[in-house]
């Protein structure tokens, strides 16, 4: 289903406002660089807080890039308010480590330069190479990791509206700047994964069966399966009788 993606697909603004996002944090980042600042212990720690992100924003656009139905999900619209609330705060909270000299320096050297979308996108397509992509992807659509989000969704909505990140209204002005064969790319990678569109859609948009049937649970992504191992032959009868399933049973067809 990947494969059919078409060759025109517009970027979409909920995948435009990661880009912007991680392009703001980049900035802050490279300033540091630009300006020759030696980053304290305390404030090293908060800078591998605000990379740590980097790995699931890159699948996160990826599977956007996947599943094109997600675009229209208010629920995935609240996954990338989380992400955007999460990279504001850990921004602020590295520029808060600094001295104040060098945060002042640091916001001014930001207004002169910006980070493309361009090498935003090299850098998702360098995060998600390899063997890491499985493991992301997994961190990202697990049923307890989405429950989870919902959770600091639910948390943080009364303040959500406050943020300093790029807004949807930016992203939607900036979806022409998007490099399109770049986010193609990254939707391909997930084809490796296993996961089509369908798959991927149920698993970020809660499309689940609404009722399971008694003996079967579902595992995410729409898939029902048996809650417990069927029963082999020559294994011992569930009803205690201490005779064989094949003897007990299974001549009784239960």
């Amino acid at each position: 289903m990947l494969d059919a993606l078409g060759a025109s697909a517009p970027a979409d603004p909920l995948s435009a406002r990661i880009v912007l996002t991680v392009a703001m944090l980049g900035n802050t980042l490279e300033s540091f660089d630009d300006l020759d600042i030696t980053l304290s212990a305390a404030a090293n720690k908060h800078a591998d807080g605000v990379l740590g992100i980097m790995g699931p924003a890159a699948v996160f656009t990826a599977i956007l890039q996947a599943a094109p139905v997600l675009a229209g999900s208010d629920r995935v619209a609240g996954y990338v308010d989380l992400f955007v609330d999460s990279a504001v705060r850990r921004r602020s909270e590295l520029l808060a480590a600094l001295p104040a000299d060098e945060r002042d320096a640091v916001a001014a050297h930001e207004l002169t330069r910006s980070v493309p979308p361009q090498r935003v996108i090299d850098l998702f397509s360098q995060a998600i190479s390899g063997s890491a992509l499985p493991a992301l992807v997994d961190r990202i659509t697990s049923g307890k990791d989405i429950e989870a989000l919902e959770q600091r969704i639910a948390a943080r909505s009364a303040d959500l509206g406050a943020q300093t990140g790029p807004s949807l209204q930016d992203a939607e002005a900036a979806m022409e700047d998007m490099p399109l064969d770049g986010l193609r790319s990254l939707g391909e990678a997930i084809a490796g994964t296993g996961l089509d569109e369908l798959a991927l859609a149920r698993v970020l948009d809660g499309v689940l069966p609404p009722e399971t049937p008694d003996g079967f649970v579902h595992d995410g992504a729409g898939t029902l399966r048996r809650a417990e191992q069927k029963v082999g032959r020559n294994d011992p009868c569930p009803c205690g009788s201490g005779k064989k399933y094949k003897k007990c049973h299974a001549r009784k067809g239960v």
